[in-house]
């Protein structure tokens, strides 16, 4: 998700045509993460959405049955850019993911051979 000015956090999901339903939920900093009460908010996207539009859906923490009916508008530039940059900021964490991995690999046979050299030395520190 993403922060916005007002203390409003947004995402943007692609959605297949259909009837769909989720809950919004809040992830507190030690992890325990809160479902808002009541029943699951509805969302419908129509078969004949005009291609380059996206459903703009408004929610609230708790107060589903307060959710103004979802509005059909064209994707602007603005969102194109911060999917742009989510994909970039998606492929550095891959990036950085694959090189930790390395390193580890790495680390992990280090180990090994110095464990194996020791393993030798003590070999030798047991002969006459």
């Amino acid at each position: 998700m993403t922060w916005g000015e007002g203390d409003v956090w947004w995402l943007v999901v692609p959605v297949a045509e259909g009837d769909h339903e989720f809950k919004v939920i809040v992830q507190k900093a030690n992890g325990e993460v809160v479902w808002e009460d009541g029943d699951n908010r509805k969302l419908s996207v129509a078969a004949d959405a005009p291609a380059g539009s996206m459903l703009v859906a408004d929610c609230c923490f708790s107060f589903a049955a307060l959710m103004p009916e979802p509005l059909l508008q064209p994707v602007t530039e603005h969102v194109v850019l911060l999917l742009q940059a989510k994909a970039e900021q998606a492929k550095a964490v891959e990036a950085e993911v694959a090189d930790k991995q390395a390193n580890t690999q790495r680390l992990s046979e280090a180990a090994l051979a110095v464990a194996k050299a020791l393993a030798t030395l003590g070999e030798f520190s047991r002969l006459p």
